[in-house]
């Protein structure tokens, strides 16, 4: 009897440990369902929440890792690297701040047609609570591949136009406090050479009849 008192006690001290070690996965879940996902790549947020640089801490790794951002080799050669950066710019409004973040990962191949395959994302932030939620966010993202006659495309998904060697992006959002663009497989080609690329982001955040915008900027190698 005292054994099956023993074992049955390890069995039960087993469930809770299990039990605790899934609550973490079970809240980042709960949080994520926070999260309305607008299309592929398009995420806002307008619930309340008690932090929400707490609640972002939490959920903006997981939505990136969904989206492969992650480091790069850090290799750079005269033509070629495999590099990423990364710009965050923040300002204060109505007794809080707006925060406007920008990441560009890049990987440019020589040889007999350069080739440049760029990923990223643009995210915009309202951090205060009177009001709570900005009456509209525009993301706006221009990627600039660089080189001698260099033609760009997208994946029609990813909301990008593209004029020469250029793609541009545009989107707003009403009654949000947070909206997250990404976009990936970003192509560049030139048959001459290629010199790297720039992306131009700005973050719009409208209160009433005002608007601010941020603008962040990274420029590959």
């Amino acid at each position: 009897m005292k054994n099956k008192g023993m074992q049955l006690g390890a069995v039960l001290a087993a469930m809770l440990l299990l039990g605790m070690v899934s609550i973490p996965a079970v809240s980042a879940q709960s949080d994520e369902k926070q999260v309305k996902q607008i299309d592929p790549y398009t995420y806002v947020v307008d619930k309340k929440v008690p932090d929400k640089k707490k609640f972002l801490d939490k959920i903006e790794p997981i939505i990136d890792r969904e989206h492969n951002v992650s480091s790069s080799t850090g290799q750079v050669t005269s033509q070629d690297f495999d590099t990423s950066k990364s710009n965050t710019y923040s300002q204060n409004v109505l007794g809080s701040s707006i925060e406007g973040r920008t990441y560009a990962h890049g990987v440019q191949q020589s040889g007999w047609q350069a080739t440049y395959t760029g990923d990223g994302y643009t995210k915009g932030y309202w951090w205060g609570s009177n009001p709570y939620y900005a009456d509209r966010i525009t993301l706006g993202s221009q990627v600039v591949v660089h080189g001698i006659s260099v033609t760009v495309s997208v994946p029609p998904s990813i909301g990008f136009s593209v004029s020469g060697d250029t793609a541009t992006y545009s989107g707003s959002w009403d009654n949000e406090w947070a909206a997250i663009h990404y976009y990936n497989n970003l192509v560049g080609t030139s048959n001459w050479a290629l010199t790297g690329s720039d992306q131009y982001d700005s973050e719009t955040f409208r209160f009433g009849n005002t608007d601010y915008t941020l603008y962040t900027h990274v420029a590959l190698p």
